[in-house]
């Protein structure tokens, strides 16, 4: 074998050497990096279901304010002064105002919760004017329709957030 050969041949297995560990370190990254992506998306995935787990609790525990207090108002108004009175009702406010800033509106379940809560608190006013029996059975009518229309509500965000970490990516 000539020496030129002999070189050539070197070459050839030198850089089929490098060749064969170049295509591994580029296949080597390529699976960090889709690994890198799933691990980032699972990441977001489980935020995305921790903010959901968050708000539920949050709806929930500020309709049960406004169904409490409410109810307080009902039934322990009497015998408190026009101001007492007036401060019960601006806590219904806050808290439904708080619960309608929640609520996307664009969703069927959410659109009733607002109409029901807003009908609770006019009915309420009117009650605390004239304390008519029909009026007091209304607004526990309306309360049962809050709950009824928040249990639905809560179903389908732990729904969509189960969804979330469950999703493959």
């Amino acid at each position: 074998m000539s020496p030129i050969t002999a070189w050539v041949l070197e070459n050839i297995q030198i850089d089929l050497g490098n060749l064969v560990v170049g295509i591994a370190t580029i296949f080597i990254a390529m699976v960090t990096l889709r690994t890198t992506m799933a691990n980032i998306r699972m990441e977001a995935n489980h935020r995305i279901a921790s903010f959901r787990v968050n708000w539920i609790e949050n709806l929930r525990s500020n309709v049960s304010k406004f169904i409490g207090a409410v109810h307080i108002l009902k039934k322990g108004a009497l015998g408190k002064t026009k101001d007492e009175v007036d401060d019960l009702h601006t806590d219904i406010m806050k808290i439904e105002t708080y619960i309608l800033l929640m609520l996307n509106t664009n969703e069927a379940e959410h659109k009733l919760l607002k109409d029901e809560l807003e009908q609770t608190r006019t009915t309420l006013a009117r009650f605390s004017d004239s304390r008519d029996p029909d009026l007091d059975h209304e607004i526990d009518e309306n309360l049962k329709k809050i709950s009824e229309i928040t249990a639905k509500i809560l179903k389908t965000e732990w729904d969509r957030a189960s969804a979330e970490i469950k999703k493959k990516n």
